[in-house]
């Protein structure tokens, strides 16, 4: 059976199936290993019914490594011909990068183990796909990918967290509203988390997948549930006062976010 890869500008968006990501944790190519199976892979899947293709690379990105805090971006479509006996079928597929900033430490899916890696293995006998994912890698490169390039500044900013009320009662759900701006030149899509903090850490609240177009200014809704408002949630400390931030990466100890007050 022979098998050709090539890549396009664009592609009817119902004919894309699948999403492959090639995704960055600490400077290093994540590669993921099914539990039946001793190879490594890309992370990157089907996509099931009702979704985007975006939304198809986050979920398949965060259910086989685990992440948590991340964006990615597309690279470009591409299209998998395999010719078995004078039969030609073709597949296609959006590749993305991506950079990923936490992961949990346990997977939840097929997926038995994450490894990273400086490089795509060059013994192909490594690889699930090696007449497909070493093609994918050299693509993103050729479109000037390269994982030093998404260490730079991002190309998004966040609008300050508005929360709809200042005051809220233990068990009392609270309705949040955010901005993000893309100045990038492609589409980015992140998980996009409310953080909180009530003492020195920082704790997602709640978190939504969220596709923002090149230059768009997005207004995004969030509704924090109200256990987040109660000791239990906090490890047995009562929640006063705290701050919100919202953004796709935990914020740094000196980051300050918008105070609301809990009524004792």
């Amino acid at each position: 059976m022979a098998l050709k890869v090539s890549f396009q500008e664009s592609v009817q968006d119902e004919l894309l199936r699948f999403a492959v990501i090639i995704a960055v944790y600490e400077g290093k190519l994540i590669f993921c290993r099914h539990r039946d199976r001793n190879t490594l892979e890309i992370p990157g899947g089907h996509r099931e019914e009702g979704e985007t293709i975006h939304e198809t690379a986050a979920r398949e990105l965060s259910e086989e490594t685990g992440a948590v805090e991340f964006w990615l971006r597309p690279v470009c479509a591409y299209c998998v011909t395999e010719d078995a006996e004078g039969t030609l079928s073709r597949t296609y597929g959006m590749l993305y990068v991506a950079r990923v900033y936490a992961m949990e430490e346990e997977l939840h899916s097929e997926i038995a183990q994450t490894c990273l890696l400086s490089r795509t293995p060059e013994d192909p006998t490594m690889l699930t796909y090696p007449l497909i994912q070493p093609l994918l890698v050299k693509e993103a490169q050729r479109c000037g990918w390269n994982p030093k390039t998404l260490e730079e500044k991002e190309p998004f900013q966040y609008i300050d967290a508005i929360p709809s009320r200042g005051c809220v009662r233990p068990g009392q759900s609270l309705n949040v509203l955010g901005g993000i701006v893309n100045g990038a030149e492609a589409p980015v899509t992140m998980q996009v988390h409310v953080w909180g903090r009530i003492c020195d850490d920082w704790k997602s609240l709640v978190s939504l997948v969220i596709t923002v177009q090149p230059g768009e200014h997005r207004h995004v809704y969030f509704t924090i549930p109200g256990d987040c408002f109660t000791p239990s949630f906090w490890k047995g400390e009562t929640p006063e006062d705290m701050e919100l931030r919202i953004s796709h990466r935990m914020p740094g100890a000196d980051e300050k976010g918008k105070m609301v007050f809990v009524e004792i």
